[in-house]
């Protein structure tokens, strides 16, 4: 089946996980799904608090300890400090890639300035928050696919 959004693509890829988890990743169950949508309205607010559910229902479903040997047999010296997204990174500078995370800048650490910027540039480039956010999702439910091939996931078309 095709998916006609990317968020719902890659919603069904995360439930295909929560069906049968590899080691390196914890059940994400329904309730985050449902909580992960794309923004109504064209509001900053909005738009942080969606990337912050996708980021939950996508990212924090890593688990750090099994992440830390992917990484490690990879070839990459890491720091046992580390927690999954930066085990995941590791994983793909190792592979020649890199995630983005706008998690941080709309609701963890960046100032209000940041966040000023990171919106006006989404606006400039896709024209709404809202098609800034399907953009994204797409690029997620791709970096999605290849985290799991690169992981050595079956992937199920979808």
């Amino acid at each position: 089946m095709r998916w006609p959004h990317p968020l719902d693509s890659l919603k069904y890829k995360i439930s295909q996980l929560d069906e049968a988890p590899p080691p390196w990743r914890r059940v994400r169950g329904d309730e985050l799904s449902v909580a992960a949508r794309y923004p109504a309205t064209d509001s900053v607010s909005e738009w942080g608090d969606e990337i912050l559910a996708l980021d939950q229902l996508l990212v924090e479903g890593f688990v750090q300890k099994p992440l830390q040997k992917v990484a490690t047999d990879a070839g990459r010296i890491i720091d046992k400090l580390w927690q999954s997204l930066r085990l995941l990174r590791a994983f793909f500078e190792a592979q020649g890639s890199r995630l983005h995370n706008l998690r941080s800048v709309l609701k963890g650490h960046g100032p209000p300035s940041e966040r000023a910027v990171a919106s006006k540039q989404a606006r400039t480039v896709h024209g709404t928050l809202r098609a800034h956010f399907t953009a994204l999702a797409g690029e997620w439910d791709a970096a999605f696919v290849r985290i799991l091939r690169a992981l050595g996931m079956a992937i199920h078309p979808d």
